[in-house]
């Protein structure tokens, strides 16, 4: 029991708070760099996973819906960003002939199976359909990629290097087409490829200019309202609806105070705690080899 007539003595933690509160009203730019500094941050997560459904990749035309939307909403400072997400891809198409057993990712399945690619999914559910013999593969080629249909829709993506088939209905038959061309069989298809590649001007741009963090929403609630208190300007963007548990952290790169906050919670961390966007979109680029 207590007997000082001025009451309990106040505890370390209760000292610890009042200092933590004193620095931030006295110097709120140095208190905003250093939690930054120390804060800790939960990891990323899974970001583009390796599945045999495109739908279940990483999105870089949602990301850049996503984050152009939300910043033509916040007002005209950041407009000049959101106009840089709105050009941040190029599409280009192509005629070229492609091998059956490349097709090994399909844009969209029913089945909600975790396999990683069309062979996976082929001996789940394509083991029952006929593959033993030529006129099995010459019967389900028809079937599947008839003449009038031609050219087959590819999306290949150069800057995750993945690509997959556009394909509208279920990928049944390509699977039993796929376990025959283990035992050596193929085909050359005639295809349309569409190239979805990152505009290196824009995304130099936006590196120039910006600071665009990938972080856990809760923590980029903080920081923002930390930075905000600092009388500098960040603002929150969205990132794909798939992820509503991360968002993007942004600052301006001609503000130094606001961006030496943000270099400070990159300064110690892996990119699976925190991702700078636009240098992982500026240093991954993988061509289609011929």
């Amino acid at each position: 029991m207590n007997n000082s007539p001025n009451g309990p003595a106040p505890s370390a933690f209760d000292i610890e708070a009042l200092l933590n509160k004193w620095a931030q009203r006295a110097f709120p730019a140095w208190y905003a760099t250093h939690y930054a500094e120390e804060m800790f941050l939960d990891d990323l997560g899974e970001l583009n996973p390796h599945h045999f459904c495109a739908s279940k990749w990483m999105s870089l035309s949602n990301i850049c819906k996503n984050a152009a939307q939300s910043l033509h909403a916040t007002g005209e400072p950041w407009h000049s960003l959101a106009e840089l997400f709105d050009h941040l891809i190029r599409y280009k198409q192509q005629k070229r002939n492609m091998s059956l057993s490349q097709l090994l990712f399909v844009k969209e399945s029913e089945y909600d199976d975790s396999w990683h690619h069309m062979l996976e999914y082929a001996q789940h559910h394509s083991m029952d359909i006929p593959h033993a013999n030529a006129e099995d593969f010459d019967q389900h080629l028809r079937e599947a990629f008839p003449d009038t249909e031609a050219p087959f829709p590819i999306v290949y993506r150069e800057w995750d290097g993945r690509m997959y088939y556009n394909n509208k209905e279920e990928p049944l038959l390509l699977g039993a087409l796929l376990l025959q061309c283990r035992s050596g069989r193929d085909f050359k298809l005639a295809c349309e490829v569409t190239t979805e590649s990152v505009d290196h001007r824009a995304i130099e741009m936006m590196r120039t200019r910006y600071c665009v963090l990938l972080i856990k929403r809760d923590p980029a609630y903080l920081l923002n309202y930390l930075i905000r208190s600092a009388g500098l300007y960040v603002t929150i963007a969205e990132y794909e609806w798939r992820r509503s548990d991360l968002c993007l952290l942004i600052v301006k790169k001609n503000h130094y105070k606001a961006q030496r906050i943000l270099h400070s919670i990159i300064a110690r961390r892996s990119p699976v705690k925190v991702l700078d966007i636009g240098h992982f979109f500026a240093t991954h680029r993988y061509p289609m080899k011929m």
